[in-house]
């Protein structure tokens, strides 16, 4: 295609990081909706009641879908002109990182029931102080207990580089958007504190 012909068309992009897959979807400006596409990725189970994603294929995932969804539209003969995007993630997924902002290790979904023992220990520590707080009691669907969990369980490797804990898998995206494009602002929906 001659893209010189062709017609610009400005657009935002919306990115779900969804449980079982990454979906994304292009509408004008004006609000018409242009095309979507999607990729999925897996979950492994371990061991029973186990879950984890490697984060890794987060991004692989939002990739090819958004490479796939440009190719669609210009398909159309339309050149799209790309105005911002928002991007939301299946939940409140911890990923640990390197010293490189990497992935050390798969993310604990929040589906995953491993930290029983983690959970106990909150209860026994604080546990009426954050339902004071919270109006929650502590639950293994909680991103700290899943984080207690893998500082439990980590290996000499990650011992030795673990510099950060990058909260979420949604800002994991962003920040590696933001890495390779050098132009992306983080505007968070939601801010907690």
């Amino acid at each position: 295609m001659n893209l010189s012909t062709s017609k610009h068309t400005k657009a935002v992009l919306g990115i779900d990081l969804g449980t079982s897959g990454c979906k994304v979807t292009a509408v004008r400006v004006d609000g018409e909706f242009l095309h979507s596409a999607s990729a999925s990725y897996p979950t492994f189970c371990p061991q029973p009641a186990w879950a984890e994603q490697d984060p890794r294929d987060w991004l692989l995932a939002v990739t090819d879908a958004t490479r796939r969804l440009l190719s669609q539209i210009r398909l159309t003969g339309h050149e799209p002109e790309i105005a911002g995007l928002a991007l939301s993630s299946a939940a409140h997924i911890g990923v640990l990182l390197d010293g490189n902002n990497r992935p050390l290790r798969r993310a604990i979904l929040w589906s995953d029931q491993r930290t029983t023992a983690e959970v106990q220990f909150l209860e026994d520590l604080c546990g009426p102080e954050i339902l004071d707080r919270t109006y929650q009691k502590v639950s293994t669907t909680w991103t700290l207990p899943h984080l207690a969990a893998a500082q439990r369980t980590r290996g000499v490797e990650e011992e030795n580089s673990c510099r950060s804990i990058q909260g979420f898998s949604a800002a994991l995206a962003i920040r590696t958007l933001r890495d390779r494009s050098g132009h992306c602002r983080f505007c968070p929906a939601v801010r907690c504190g």
